[in-house]
């Protein structure tokens, strides 16, 4: 979105981006695959406990709005506005919200997605 790579790495970093970390029903994931509850995540990065969260909660897995904003900014960037107003009405709008699953229509400060599927399954 900052524009430091080309159109061409940009758009494959956003369609391998929208693959990992989109719930296209209540926005972006800020890690996956949600490990950060390991013994091995929780040993690399000196976390205190479960202090990042259970998987898909929190900082493991779960939707921030802020990286929901990034990833609308980066579809806007390939040229991809329609796609990117239409994910901004669906997951920031207090109506998109409202709609969506467990949607509650107030900011929030992160969603836990309700459905719990990896990349990989897609």
């Amino acid at each position: 979105m900052y524009g430091t790579l080309n159109k061409d790495r940009s758009v494959q970093l956003l369609i391998q981006r929208t693959k990992e970390l989109v719930d296209q029903r209540i926005g972006v994931r800020i890690v996956a695959p949600a490990d950060f509850h390991t013994d091995s995540m929780i040993s690399y990065f000196k976390l205190l406990g479960n202090e990042a969260g259970a998987p898909y909660a929190y900082a493991n897995g779960g939707v921030w709005p802020h990286s929901t904003a990034w990833y609308i900014l980066a579809l806007q960037s390939c040229g991809k506005t329609d796609e990117a107003v239409e994910f901004l009405k669906r997951t920031l709008t207090l109506d998109g919200i409202a709609q969506s699953p467990m949607g509650q229509p107030a900011m929030y400060e992160y969603r836990l997605p309700t459905r719990r599927r990896r990349f990989w399954e897609d």
